[in-house]
């Protein structure tokens, strides 16, 4: 394969454009020379033309290229590499790439998409942190348990025997600050029952819900249904189910939002925990409120983590373990104005 000019990306051979595979060749200076398809496709390159050439190039070396051909040189072998940023023409994107040396000294790399990996790994990351974390929480609470009971106990003696009414005050106040943490301890706990799978419908809970929001909202706030009525009966624990998206929906009503959409719809080809599922039931919430705060948005399902001085953090946490119970996960999308929870179950 002779020196090309840098001014062109020639259109790829026969055999690299029937690929499925994202194909691109280098000439030994390390210059683009083929992109196959697949290739333009990944790196958003579609019709790539000469302008491109140089600003492609640059990229490259941004990237890291320029070592990891040095590498495959220097030891004449293929080298490997995962996590390489490509950023071109305002595009982001994640690529775990091979590299080889051909015999005329031209660099062959084969690119694949690293998105689909890198969410399994944050998935099944957070997944085992925010199990990690509701463990230490429950272990806390079954601590807490106990003493704080005989704390009451202690508290309701001393009331009954003491004379002076304002001792008494006293005394009602500690039982009813321990009444109070006693619910939240509660809280942390649940919910502990197994689920009891049933086969049902989901938007027979989605309409419980909508029922409830709509007598918790105020007035001036509108709660609307958006369903797709085919979605097939699969299954489920209803009232947990219920539970779940409750918590979803009142920290809709709390979010400063004067519309809270509930919708439905089948998603496809969705992953999550490093397992692509080919059909998810999808249960959105979507309002039109104040959003996420950014410092929260990674540790938002974790125990005790809330957004409102009065919360306790524990409705998101509980609707996650829910969903874990039913195979499921919640994911969120969040910018003031148009935040979406979405609740995806697997479907057969």
């Amino acid at each position: 394969m002779t020196d090309r000019s840098l001014d062109s990306i020639e259109a790829s051979p026969d055999w690299l454009a029937q690929l499925q595979t994202a194909v691109m060749v280098l000439d030994p200076r390390g210059r683009p020379m083929f992109l196959n398809p697949a290739a333009e496709d990944l790196l958003g390159l579609a019709n790539a033309s000469s302008s491109a050439a140089r600003s492609v190039l640059a990229a490259l070396r941004e990237a890291g290229l320029a070592e990891l051909i040095e590498r495959a040189v220097a030891e004449q072998r293929v080298i490997s590499a995962q996590d390489m940023r490509w950023s071109h023409g305002g595009r982001l994107a994640w690529l775990d790439v091979q590299l080889m040396v051909l015999p005329d000294g031209s660099r062959l790399l084969e690119l694949h998409d690293a998105e689909p990996r890198r969410r399994a790994q944050d998935d099944r990351s957070r997944h085992d942190r925010q199990a990690l974390s509701r463990r230490v929480v429950r272990q806390l609470a079954h601590e807490i348990r106990n003493p704080l009971a005989g704390l009451r106990g202690a508290a309701q003696l001393l009331g009954r025997d003491e004379p002076d009414p304002s001792r008494r005050e006293l005394t009602d106040i500690i039982c009813l600050e321990a009444d109070r943490l006693q619910a939240l301890v509660e809280g942390l706990l649940a919910p502990t029952g197994p689920a009891r799978m049933t086969r049902a419908n989901v938007h027979a809970s989605v309409d419980r819900l909508y029922t409830l929001l709509c007598s918790e909202a105020p007035t001036d706030v509108a709660v609307e249904r958006d369903y797709d009525p085919s979605l097939p009966e699969l299954e489920l624990d209803s009232d947990q189910l219920l539970q779940a998206l409750l918590n979803l929906g009142r920290n809709a009503l709390q979010s400063g939002a004067n519309r809270v959409i509930l919708r439905t719809r089948v998603a496809r080809g969705v992953t999550w925990g490093g397992v692509l599922h080919r059909l998810a039931a999808a249960i959105e919430l979507v309002d039109n409120g104040c959003g996420v705060p950014a410092d929260l948005v990674e540790s938002l399902f974790f125990p005790l983590v809330t957004t409102r001085s009065d919360g306790s953090g524990l409705g998101l946490a509980i609707a996650q373990e829910i969903s874990d119970r039913h195979g499921g996960r919640i994911e969120f999308e969040t910018q003031p104005g148009n935040t979406v929870f979405r609740l995806l179950l697997p479907l057969p």
